[in-house]
């Protein structure tokens, strides 16, 4: 009774502290992988890589869209099923695409900071129906990376409740909208743990007005250079 004590008072840490889990690996950014399939690209981390950046050719349905919610600590059952979101079409965004599957079940966790602020998650799945398979849906819009395969089934997040005490797959979004914590994604049996990070992309002009401060400093730097001589 006390071992099951001291390991449900360190999750309730994890909560309280914001920290992940002790387990395996991080989050590992690479390349687009050839196969995310189960069983196809396994290792300790949970991987990252980048799927396609632009304007939305149509409107994405996303599980958890942060502008309707508090940022903070996210479970599927207790936040992100019950407050779904779409982002427009015309909307400049990047897509990020999170793989976990380890050659031994069990959990990991890891941070990682994005270029831009976290306009929403997709992570809802479902065993046998594509239909609502969010991760399956958005795929040809936001995913669809050249060179990678993707499974049908079988991915996603599985449910969790955070406010009712859950522990299945668990993440924190930081206040600046730009840091995910994942707490724990949690491998029990032969599925993959995965999920889809749509973020902000800052327009061309937001970029040209970049590149036009940056020729100013740079002039005013050669001037000030050349009065010095």
């Amino acid at each position: 009774m006390h071992f099951i004590t001291t390991i449900l008072t360190l999750i309730l840490s994890c909560f309280i502290l914001n920290t992940p889990f002790q387990g395996y690996g991080a989050i590992t950014v690479v390349p687009p992988p050839a196969d995310v399939r189960i069983g196809m690209t396994q290792g300790p981390d949970i991987l990252l890589f980048k799927e396609s950046q632009g304007l939305l050719s149509s409107a994405v349905s996303i599980d958890l869209k942060l502008s309707q919610v508090p940022v903070g600590a996210y479970a599927w059952a207790g936040y992100t099923k019950n407050n779904p979101g779409t982002l427009s079409a015309g909307t400049p965004y990047k897509s990020y695409y999170l793989h976990y599957d380890p050659t031994t079940p069990g959990p990991a966790s890891g941070t990682h900071t994005f270029d831009n602020d976290i306009l929403g998650v997709i992570l809802s799945s479902n065993f046998t129906t594509w239909s609502i398979n969010l991760l399956n849906l958005s795929r040809p819009i936001v995913g669809n990376n050249p060179g990678t395969t993707y499974p049908i089934l079988n991915n996603g997040l599985e449910t969790g409740d955070l406010q009712g005490g859950g522990t299945n797959d668990l993440f924190t979004i930081s206040a600046d909208r730009k840091t995910l914590t994942i707490l724990s994604f949690n491998i029990n049996g032969s599925n993959i743990d995965q999920a889809r990070v749509i973020t902000a992309l800052p327009e061309p002009s937001t970029y040209a007005l970049m590149a036009g401060v940056g020729l100013i400093l740079v002039a005013l730097g050669r001037k000030r250079r050349n009065n010095q001589t």
